[in-house]
């Protein structure tokens, strides 16, 4: 039935969200946890099954996530699509780059396995993005419209209630739904 299965997935690529803005602070974390990461098979899984590059607001955050899973997913192990990335960085980027880079290092001393930071970043960056498209709904009380921002509500409601489990199911479908998404 619609109301059992995730049925929100996002349209829009996140291009408008301003090129010059600082990545929001969720993706900032996600980039130094990356970072922290280079590498990691089990998080590059994670990474290429639940955050489709429409999830991310940030044009550099989307950018960082691709290289570092390119690089996680090569044979080699190496950094070559990451030192790409950071070497054709604009100044500005230039500078997140390096506040991540340096946010990596206190990362990497959590106490917190990064398989787990990295399942609640993804929970709380489906959030945003779902509240986002929400918001992006016309209010003229079309059924179309209304029933998208029912299923969206629906979606954030597992999203905040689920045990961790639960809630990445649901963000493997919303992301399978996103990936299949032709608007």
């Amino acid at each position: 039935s619609p109301a059992s299965e995730p049925a929100a997935a996002i349209s829009g690529s996140g291009e408008d969200a301003g090129k010059a803005a600082p990545p929001p602070a969720r993706e900032a974390a996600l980039a130094a946890l990356l970072l922290a990461n280079q590498g990691d098979a089990a998080l590059a899984a994670t990474v290429r099954d639940t955050l489709p590059p429409e999830i991310f607001a940030s044009d550099f955050v989307r950018g960082l996530a691709g290289a570092w899973l390119e690089d996680a997913q090569g044979a080699d192990g190496g950094t070559a699509a990451m030192d790409g990335f950071s070497a054709g960085l604009p100044p500005l980027q230039k500078a997140w780059f390096d506040k991540a880079y340096v946010d990596s290092s206190r990362t990497a001393e959590c106490t917190v396995p990064a398989d787990e930071m990295l399942r609640g970043i993804v929970r709380g960056l489906w959030c945003d993005r779902l509240r986002f498209e929400r918001g992006m709904l016309p209010a003229n009380g079309t059924p179309e419209a209304d029933a998208k921002r029912l299923r969206i509500s629906l979606d954030l409601k597992r999203l905040g209630q689920a045990d961790a489990a639960a809630a990445m199911r649901t963000v493997e479908a919303l992301a399978a739904a996103t990936r299949g998404n032709t608007d």
